[in-house]
């Protein structure tokens, strides 16, 4: 992965050197130009996946790249990250789209200005893999992931693998209550880190399995905690839920227990200060 960031990046500014300043563009340069996109496009149609930055993406972590990410995302091509982007309305992950998003361990860093969740998922038979969202203690940040099914569109037979969510108030959201299936899911490696409430299961007619994670919810970062905001490792309204191999970790607070509904924990550490857990 680190090879293919830095072969893309040589490559970013060898474009960048084959168009030169576009401010300054002469009539005789534009050949330069025509040339070096089309090269540009051969590259991409030959390597097999886009990134961000192949639709306008600026990458440094403070600009909103939320429509590029979403472009490269509808190509149908896997993605693949190569920088970190600042994102200021929802990433949606919504079918038709890619059925592999690679963040090669890159952040998405929530904007004050995103009313929603960082990242939203109705889809199928993919993988979202290698990323870490922060949504930078913002309360008006709805959370990390919400993974949902509508009428039209189940999202099943699908993998979250190696997810970091911080600084949130919802680290996923699975199932918004719409009662099409949604089932074979499987969530790996998911961790988080100030997160006042890390996993909310809400979906009636579906299967989540919660693999090799570490939920903590530890409010370390929240100065001053909104007083509104669920505080628990997991609240399973509904639906069947399963942890292996995991860690479930609450401090010494009330209100930060777990609440599970119908669910299966198997070879865990459960660390819940108090008695709050039903």
């Amino acid at each position: 992965i680190d090879d293919e960031i830095l072969a893309r990046q040589d490559a970013d500014a060898e474009l960048s050197n084959k168009i030169g300043d576009l401010t300054t563009l002469r009539t005789a340069n534009k050949t330069n130009v025509v040339n070096a996109i089309n090269s540009l496009i051969d590259e991409v149609n030959s390597r097999g996946y886009v990134t961000p930055e192949d639709y306008g993406a600026v990458g440094d972590g403070v600009t909103d790249d939320s429509a590029a990410i979403n472009e490269a995302i509808r190509s149908d091509k896997p993605v693949m990250f190569m920088h970190n982007y600042a994102v200021g309305s929802p990433i949606e992950i919504t079918h038709p789209c890619s059925d592999y998003i690679n963040g090669n361990g890159f952040t998405l860093f929530a904007l004050p200005t995103l009313n929603d969740y960082v990242l939203k998922l109705n889809n199928l038979y993919g993988a979202l893999v290698n990323i870490i969202i922060d949504c930078g203690l913002y309360t008006n940040v709805t959370g990390g992931l919400c993974v949902y099914s509508t009428e039209q569109l189940q999202s099943q037979f699908y993998i979250v693998d190696n997810i970091y969510v911080k600084n949130a108030l919802v680290g996923i959201q699975y199932g918004i209550g719409v009662t099409n299936a949604q089932s074979e899911f499987t969530i790996h490696a998911y961790k988080t880190r100030s997160v006042l409430k890390a996993l909310d299961v809400n979906q009636p007619n579906g299967f989540l399995w919660v693999t090799d994670s570490h939920l903590d919810v530890t409010p370390y970062e929240w100065t001053t905690e909104p007083i509104d905001a669920d505080k628990l490792v997991v609240n399973q309204h509904v639906g069947a839920l399963t942890f292996d191999n995991c860690t479930l970790e609450s401090p010494a607070a009330v209100g930060r227990g777990m609440i599970l509904y119908d669910a299966i924990v198997t070879n865990c550490i459960i660390e819940i200060a108090g008695e709050n857990v039903s």
